[in-house]
Order: C-alpha cells, then sequence, then structure tokens
C-alpha cells in the first residue's frame, strides 16, 4: 500500500482507514485501546474499535473516522466502487452514513442541542467538528501503520496495536 493508492467506498481497506482513524484520536487523547476488527463483507466491509475511554475523551473518539474519511477525500484518493471520484455531495453522503454509530453517539452527549438543530445542521456541525480537528490534529502516517496491521490481520489486540505503532 503506498500513500497514494485509491482506496474504494465500502473496501475493507476503506473500513480500515476511518477504524485506523477512531484509534489514532484515542490514542493521542490517552485512551485504551483494547481491540480493533474488521470485518469483511461482500457488500460494505465495515469495523469496530473497543476502547476504554472517559466521557471526555468521547468526541474526539467519534470523530476520527469521519476526520480520517475526509483528509483521504481532500488528497483525492477516494473512489466510488465504479472507480470513479465521488462529488463533494457523494462523500459527504457515504461518509456520514458510514460514521452514522459515532455520529449517534456524537449527539448523543448533546441531547438539547441535537433536539434544537434540524437533521442538516446536525450533520454540518458533526462534520466541521470532525474535519476541524482532523485537520488540526490527525497524524496520517501514524493512522497508516494501523491500517497495514489491520489489513493483515483482521483484528488487532491491545498489544498489536503497540507493536504495529512501536510504542
Amino acid at each position: 500500500m503506498t500513500a497514494s493508492a485509491p482506496i474504494i467506498f465500502n473496501s475493507p481497506e476503506y473500513a480500515c482507514w476511518h477504524e485506523a482513524g477512531h484509534v489514532e484520536a484515542a490514542l493521542r487523547v490517552g485512551a485504551r485501546v483494547t481491540e480493533v476488527e474488521l470485518y469483511r463483507d461482500p457488500v460494505r466491509s465495515y469495523g469496530r474499535t473497543r476502547v476504554e475511554r472517559t466521557d471526555a475523551q468521547a468526541d474526539e473518539i467519534a470523530l476520527g473516522g469521519f476526520g480520517v474519511e475526509y483528509l483521504l477525500y481532500r488528497q483525492d484518493r477516494l473512489l466510488k466502487e465504479d472507480g470513479t471520484a465521488p462529488t463533494e455531495k457523494e462523500f459527504i453522503d457515504h461518509a456520514i452514513a458510514n460514521a452514522s454509530d459515532d455520529y449517534e453517539g456524537y449527539w448523543k452527549h448533546r441531547p438539547l442541542q441535537a433536539a434544537m438543530l434540524s437533521e442538516k445542521d446536525r450533520d454540518w456541525n458533526f462534520m466541521n467538528e470532525a474535519i476541524g480537528r482532523a485537520k488540526a490534529r490527525i497524524d496520517l502516517s501514524v493512522v497508516e501503520r494501523i491500517v497495514t496491521a489491520l489489513r493483515a490481520t483482521d483484528i488487532l489486540d491491545e498489544e498489536a496495536v503497540k507493536a504495529a505503532l512501536a510504542i
């Protein structure tokens, strides 16, 4: 895998990048990553990152997956299943749907704010928060090392994450 290789929506690699975004964010804020798993499915691969965290760390971790997807989109690395580049709207629609559990968790901690906003405004708020944090904080070289390890084994425990990052 090279730093400029294209990544196809819903592919195992796409799921790895998303989950690795959560891992990088969790480690950066001092949370403990206990396991990362990739589920390969012919229709849509997906993953799960298990983290021991505080409530204060939750938002940063939840935003990490979407944040990495955004950085990949801005680098023109994402392709739709038909091999064409997504429009900005197609990227946003796909990435918001892909991050639906993260999105729900983010708004769960803000029920009053969520109730006052339209769905469009909630989407906009979530995306802008993730994008701002991604631009300022995400280290894609760390993310890529996690992706490489996860793609090789489909599951990383805490020790395997540390080994992949040499920590």
